[in-house]
C-alpha cells in the first residue's frame, strides 16, 4: 500500500494530512507551475528530487523557489 492508499478517505487519522504534490518532468513544466502558483498568490513552491527520500531535519534534497 502507498501512503495515499493507507490514509485516503480515513477519518481516524485526524492529525495526518497529505500534502498536495505535482510531478514535474521538465524545467518548462516547473516554470509554468511556479508562475501559476504566483498568480494564485502563493509565496513560491517547494521542489524535491523525486528519487531522494525525505530526511527529517534536513532539506538537502529540497529547495524553495520564490520571487524576490
Amino acid at each position: 500500500d502507498t501512503l495515499l492508499e493507507l490514509f485516503e478517505g480515513k477519518d481516524h487519522y485526524p492529525n495526518v494530512m497529505l500534502a498536495e504534490h505535482t510531478e514535474l518532468k521538465t524545467i518548462e513544466e516547473m516554470y509554468k507551475f511556479f508562475e501559476e502558483a504566483n498568480k494564485r498568490g502563493e509565496e513560491g513552491i517547494m521542489l524535491k528530487f523525486y528519487d531522494r527520500k525525505y530526511e527529517r531535519g534536513t532539506r538537502k534534497h529540497m529547495f524553495k523557489l520564490k520571487k524576490v
